[in-house]
């Protein structure tokens, strides 16, 4: 295959897609015009090209599955994931009921060290949330399961040394240290850097397991992973095989040629989970299991649709458990490994991570203290949050049911106050769900009046458009009668704010005294949906304008401060 790449195929290949470039560059403009409209900069994530050939494949062997780089999965054959579901207050019966209705392991949120009979009470694999390396002794004592206990202690606690040395001692398949970016990737982490966080955590676990007398060899069997991934599920795909093969790339480093691949425990992002429209989260949970299952991950959690309301519901819970059960067992997601493998598309997505990945680790590794490590890489969440938070203004990244199609009468979940408070996590719907509140708590929900110029078929779309964007404020639109004048529909509507609505040819013609119209008849604030700018109608007394790609949280919170 590689000789295939080097040789004449590729030179054919790269005039052929040389020559569509060129032909789709004189279509849509040239270079500049390309670039701006097919080539996508999605914030936090590699740019993605329109167009992807076997030019695009990586310049060295994959390997094959199971085998160094890892990059097409840890095991050469098919093997089932984990369906792990997260349990905040673990008891006997729940750890019981969860296995006897399609889980195969647990993933705990203790404090301390966790009872002896739920421990035994787990008969499949295992990871932990809040377990320390006092409470490791009673774990290993307790646990008998047929799966893979992770204990899941962090790489700078005390204790992992001891816990490491217990867990190669063991007659089980026991792991000491997990490395779970979780914390800093809620705060806004890009993909490259959430990797490089996640191998830099691998690092230092190594140096301490090390330092501690454990041979290399043995302390890369002792090191897992958890990673978070959102719905753009081919990144995601991307993401777990870029992390394999930055591990086994440090393995080589340290001289070991047979490391075991990289272990890898997947659960969704809560960045992209919202509480409004929280049915949505199902689609969500299932993109991000499918990521999962096809790029290899060992175990996958998925989270209950009100996860971020509060105590999960039953049935909620048993969903997320179900969603995992269906794409095992109905999809058959664990019968074929790396699907994705050979793709053109997923194989450069892999190698732009790591690319990415591996300068930022090298950066992380020179940092000369933790707070240092801990400054850098609160620097990238900065920047990484910023980036994220003007797409999601601009519904270049949209959410749905809550920036884009939100439903303002919406069937609401019932939420249970938490056992456990969850530990803090930025959203991306945040802007738009406090709006929604606002809206929600006002004594009468705010409106605003749609002045549709023409008929139907010229105010139509931008009237859907507007209405779409003003209800993800939780703003409710007045549309124009048919029967009324448009001073005597507004007036009659009650309210402040009114939204031309039209063709940009209606607009010429009638925008200016439609203006002076709804100013007359009591309008305080006149938008237009659509580019004024374009039609020499800056001058005309509008508030702004609502289109395709502009600020929305800052045009909606301009508009409540003229509700409010």
């Amino acid at each position: 295959m590689s000789s295939e790449r080097e040789g004449s195929s590729v030179q054919v290949g790269s005039t052929e897609r040389d020559a569509w470039q060129a032909r789709v560059e004189a279509d849509v403009g040239g270079v500049v015009a390309f670039e701006r409209k097919l080539v996508g900069r999605p914030a936090g994530r590699p740019p993605t090209a329109p167009l992807y050939t076997a030019q695009d494949l990586p310049p060295v062997e994959q390997g094959l599955p199971g085998q160094a780089p890892f990059v097409r999965g840890r095991d050469a054959a098919p093997k089932a994931w984990e369906v792990r579901v997260r349990l905040s207050a673990p008891t006997v019966e729940a750890c019981r009921a969860e296995l006897a209705q399609g889980a195969t392991g647990l993933h705990l949120v203790v404090e301390g060290a966790p009872a002896g009979d739920v421990i035994a009470a787990c008969t499949g694999g295992l990871s932990f949330e809040g377990l320390t390396g006092d409470g490791v002794s009673a774990v290993l004592a307790s646990w008998r399961g047929a799966g893979v206990l992770e204990l899941s202690l962090h790489p700078q606690d005390p204790g992992l040394v001891d816990a490491a040395r217990a867990a190669l001692a063991h007659d089980g398949d026991v792991v000491a240290c997990t490395i779970d970016t979780s914390a800093l990737h809620h705060q806004g982490l890009a993909e490259a850097d959430d990797l490089a966080v996640a191998i830099a955590g691998g690092l230092r676990a190594l140096r301490a397991l090390e330092d501690g007398g454990i041979p290399v060899e043995a302390a890369f069997t002792q090191v897992a992973f958890r990673l978070r991934l959102d719905t753009a599920f081919f990144d995601g795909i991307a993401k777990l095989r870029a992390l394999r093969a930055l591990w086994n790339r440090v393995a080589r480093a340290c001289g070991l040629d047979e490391a075991p691949g990289a272990r890898i425990h997947v659960l969704p992002s809560r960045r992209v989970l919202t509480r409004r429209d929280p049915w949505v989260n199902v689609l969500r949970n299932t993109a991000v299991c499918f990521a999962g299952a096809v790029g290899g991950a060992q175990a996958i959690t998925t989270l209950p649709l009100d996860h971020e309301l509060g105590a999960p519901q039953p049935a909620w819970q048993r969903l997320a458990r179900n969603t995992q059960v269906i794409l095992a067992r109905e999809s058959h997601l664990d019968e074929v490994v790396d699907p994705a493998g050979g793709s053109f598309f997923v194989e450069a997505r892999t190698r732009a991570l790591m690319e990415a990945a591996w300068p930022r680790l090298q950066a992380l590794e020179a940092t000369d203290s933790v707070s240092g490590f801990y400054a850098l890489v609160g620097s990238w969440a900065d920047e990484g949050r910023g980036a994220l938070e003007a797409d999601v203004a601009r519904r270049k990244r949209p959410i749905t049911g809550v920036s884009e199609f939100p439903l303002l009468d919406e069937r609401t979940v019932d939420a249970t106050p938490r056992t456990h408070d969850l530990p803090d996590a930025w959203r991306l719907a945040e802007p738009f769900e406090a709006l929604r509140d606002r809206a929600e708590a006002a004594p009468v929900r705010p409106r605003v009046f749609l002045a549709q110029l023409g008929d139907l078929a010229e105010h139509n779309g931008r009237s859907t458009f507007t209405a779409n964007l003003l209800q993800a404020g939780g703003i409710a639109t007045v549309e124009t009668p048919d029967d009324l004048p448009l001073a005597d529909a507004f007036a009659a509507s009650g309210c402040t704010v009114a939204v031309l609505c039209s063709t940009d040819a209606r607009y010429e013609a009638e925008a200016a005294a439609a203006v002076t119209t709804l100013r007359g008849a009591g309008a305080r604030q006149i938008w237009l949906a659509g580019r004024p700018d374009r039609l020499g109608l800056d001058g005309i007394g509008l508030a702004g304008s609502l289109s395709l790609g502009c600020d929305v949280v800052a045009v909606l919170d301009r508009i409540w401060q003229e509700l409010a």
